[in-house]
């Protein structure tokens, strides 16, 4: 058996990664668009947590290769990303008043 890599498969798996990297890096920016519109709320987002964190697992597990690896590179900043969000929100909604 050898192994040949391919231009082909290296350009898919970088722009899956470049794609998902990129969604992920717009997700604080999403929130707090959604707070400033009075879409969603700190106590919102803190009651739904959970499950803000399966969908994170979830997009990890879709937008990555099947490797553990990979798909804690995207979960873990998505993650602190969530709780920055989460932080610059109340900032937000303290300045406004």
């Amino acid at each position: 058996i050898e192994l040949e890599s391919r231009l082909g498969e290296y350009m898919k798996l970088t722009m899956y990664l470049l794609f998902s990297f990129g969604l992920s890096f717009l997700f604080p920016v999403f929130l707090l668009i959604l707070a400033k519109l009075k879409i969603v709320t700190v106590t919102i987002l803190k009651k739904q947590r959970k499950y803000f964190f399966i969908g994170i697992l979830i997009f990890s597990a879709v937008f990555t290769p099947p490797d553990i690896i990979s798909q804690l590179g995207i979960a873990i900043p998505l993650v602190i990303f969530f709780e920055i969000s989460l932080v610059l929100i109340n900032i937000l909604i303290k300045n406004e008043n």
